[in-house]
C-alpha cells in the first residue's frame, strides 16, 4: 500500500512542532501545545487530502460514539 501520504504527513507535522521545544517556558506546557498543535495540522490535511486511514478512522470512532 501507498505510505508515501502519512510518512510527508508525519515530516510536515515534526517539522512544525519541533521548534517549539525551544520555547522558554515550562516542559508540560510545551507538550500540551505541540499535542493541540500537532493534532490541529493532522486533521486539517486529513480532511483537506482525505486520506484514507484517517477517513477510515474517523468512521469506527463515530461508530463506537453512535453506539
Amino acid at each position: 500500500k501507498d505510505v508515501v501520504h502519512s510518512y510527508l504527513l508525519g515530516f510536515i507535522v515534526a517539522f512544525i512542532i519541533f521548534p517549539f521545544k525551544y520555547l522558554p517556558i515550562s516542559e508540560w506546557l510545551i507538550l500540551t501545545i505541540q499535542l493541540l498543535v500537532g493534532l490541529s495540522i493532522t486533521v486539517i490535511i486529513c480532511e483537506h487530502f482525505k486520506l484514507w486511514e484517517y477517513v477510515e478512522l474517523k468512521k469506527i470512532i463515530t461508530n463506537l460514539i453512535k453506539k
